[in-house]
């Protein structure tokens, strides 16, 4: 299966809440306007994301589909990574619906 991957990091010097950069990133694969994306609430709620990541939380990683991309935002080194790839859900939810895989909580 062939799928493609581009990520960013969020630091703790960066203004950017991860729900933002989230979005920052589709819209820079996609080509297009943050606006013209469909609403990230419409996969998880953008503030209980940014909740989650807070640092001292104990967050490891969340994964949920966004679309027809799986996002992963992992805790790495005092920083957040996000990944956006083209392909399959990672929760196995061929369906898009943004259900999102909270098992590692």
């Amino acid at each position: 299966m062939n799928t493609s991957s581009t990520s960013t990091r969020v630091g703790p010097a960066d203004d950017r809440r991860p729900s933002t950069a989230v979005i920052d990133l589709l819209a820079r694969v996609e080509g297009v306007d943050p606006l013209d994306l469909e609403p990230l609430y419409s996969a998880i709620d953008p503030d209980a994301l940014d909740a989650l990541c807070q640092s001292g939380s104990g967050f490891d990683s969340i994964e949920f589909t966004y679309g027809d991309h799986a996002v992963t935002v992992a805790a790495t080194d005092g920083e957040l990574e996000i990944t956006i790839d083209r392909g399959p859900s990672p929760v196995g939810d061929p369906s898009g619906c943004g259900a999102a895989d909270t098992s590692s909580l």
